[in-house]
């Protein structure tokens, strides 16, 4: 669905972003720190989301975190565990 506000996580729902797709992919080849930067309602989250779709990854969302190492170290904490739950035999 192409008006769906939420992010896409499916290549074939993203429209006309084969370029920046291609982009991101090469980009993470040379170097696994990569900055994505844009106005807001992009679609950055989205591209993000598609490419690492299928590899092993953990993306921590910070948006709503308390300002605190504490939010930050659970919230990565939880981000952890729930990859090596998921991903225990890699």
């Amino acid at each position: 669905m192409y008006f769906d506000p939420r992010p896409k996580t499916r290549r074939e729902d993203l429209y006309d972003r084969e370029r920046e797709l291609e982009e991101l992919e090469r980009s993470l080849r040379v170097s696994p720190l990569t900055v994505i930067s844009g106005i807001r309602r992009l679609g950055k989250t989205s591209l993000i989301l598609v490419v690492l779709s299928d590899k092993p990854s953990i993306i921590v969302d910070l948006r709503e975190v308390p300002q605190s190492r504490d939010g930050i170290h659970r919230r990565l904490e939880f981000a952890m565990n729930e990859f090596f739950k998921k991903h225990r035999g890699i």
